[in-house]
């Protein structure tokens, strides 16, 4: 049950009819508090709706789409959903806006969050739709388990549908259904996980690593990787793991594979392991990147390693190769909030094929 002092965050309670008219009054510059008679500036380039079942997440919530609407020009919708008590909605409105050098509101973009008790798929369904802004793109971001709201008549209508595997407690299962809707749906339904979104600077420094001409030729000895992942969040090193047996055409060895390591059989013949280990760090450490660590086994050619230094926030990348010095690069790193990855995801757009190219491979490492 959430606490009426909670809702406030959400801003002005409005009566669900009157959301639209309120949102006119709100931006003409006619709310009983507004100081901007002349209007605000309403931008929107697309509807994203955040969809939560667990109240308790309310208060990071909030903020997270306060903090995402600030770069992202959106119409915000925000659902939290209870399947029990009888049915009933209640609903708010409020804005989020740029300031002026004088500290003036100037473009502003909405937020509607809507509270659903005896929540089923068709009010949760009718809801969205009925208060999306025109004929903009829908980009739907589920924050923890597929349930039952999570249907065709929802997700049909859906381009962009975020989410992230890290919060779900049977990943196999769960991304048994999310293929089922992406073959079910057409071109336009674009799925991201947020859990393969964060081992986007890893992959981006594996990829240039091997624009070294040296470290190119090495390639063909490439005998094994090995991951470090933060305890808990396993299913990033997973998705890593995949991707690098998809950038090189492996076929996984069910029969030669384990738990925590895969083995792939490679075009050209030859074999490569992967391991996925948890590291040494506390679960409630958030201050350092979910990979800590890749190291890259190249045989008799030597070895490459890229690690994370969680106290200075740097990747070092070090090279023992044969016949070469011994060298090291220190990249910065980035700490990103989910605000972030997420309107990394909007700006960057695109049809996201990496992470559909991997996805099968990924769903057999998970159900070993």
């Amino acid at each position: 049950m959430i606490a009426e002092n909670e809702l406030q965050s959400l801003g002005a309670e409005v009566a669900v009819g009157e959301i639209d008219g309120e949102l006119h009054r709100l931006f003409a510059g006619g709310g009983e508090s507004s100081d901007h008679p002349t209007g605000i500036a309403r931008a929107s380039l697309l509807n994203l709706a955040v969809f939560v079942e667990d109240a308790d997440s309310l208060g990071d919530l909030s903020a997270t789409v306060e903090e995402l609407t600030r770069e992202t020009a959106c119409r915000a919708i925000l659902i939290l959903a209870s399947a029990s008590g009888s049915p009933a909605v209640r609903s708010w409105i409020q804005a989020h806006c740029r300031l002026s050098e004088q500290g003036e509101k100037t473009v502003c973009t909405e937020q509607v969050s809507f509270l659903l008790s005896g929540a089923d798929a068709s009010l949760v369904r009718n809801t969205v739709f009925a208060h999306l802004d025109s004929d903009l793109p829908l980009v739907f971001w589920w924050r923890g388990e597929l349930s039952d709201v999570f249907e065709d008549r929802l997700y049909s209508r859906v381009d962009r549908f975020i989410f992230d595997s890290t919060m779900w407690e049977q990943p196999s299962v769960q991304f048994l259904r999310l293929c089922r809707a992406m073959e079910e749906s057409d071109a336009s339904f674009i799925p991201h996980d947020l859990a393969h979104t964060h081992s986007q600077p890893v992959r981006s420094m594996m990829a240039r690593i091997f624009d070294d001409p040296v470290a190119r030729q090495a390639l063909d000895l490439l005998e094994g990787v090995e991951i470090s992942y933060h305890p808990g969040l396993r299913i990033s090193s997973q998705w890593l793991a995949a991707w690098i047996a998809q950038r090189l055409g492996g076929e996984l060895d069910v029969a030669a594979s384990s738990p925590d390591g895969y083995q792939f059989r490679l075009r050209r013949g030859n074999t490569i392991n992967i391991c996925c280990r948890e590291d040494g760090r506390q679960e409630d450490d958030h201050s350092t990147e979910i990979i800590s660590q890749v190291g890259i086994n190249l045989g008799a050619k030597g070895r490459i390693e890229i690690a994370h230094d969680g106290a200075e926030n740097l990747w070092k990348i070090t090279w023992q190769l044969a016949g070469c010095p011994g060298r090291e690069k220190l990249v910065p790193g980035e700490r990103r909030t989910q605000a972030e990855l997420v309107a990394d995801i909007l700006v960057r757009a695109g049809r996201n094929r990496a992470m559909r190219a991997a996805m099968p491979t990924l769903r057999q490492l998970i159900v070993l």
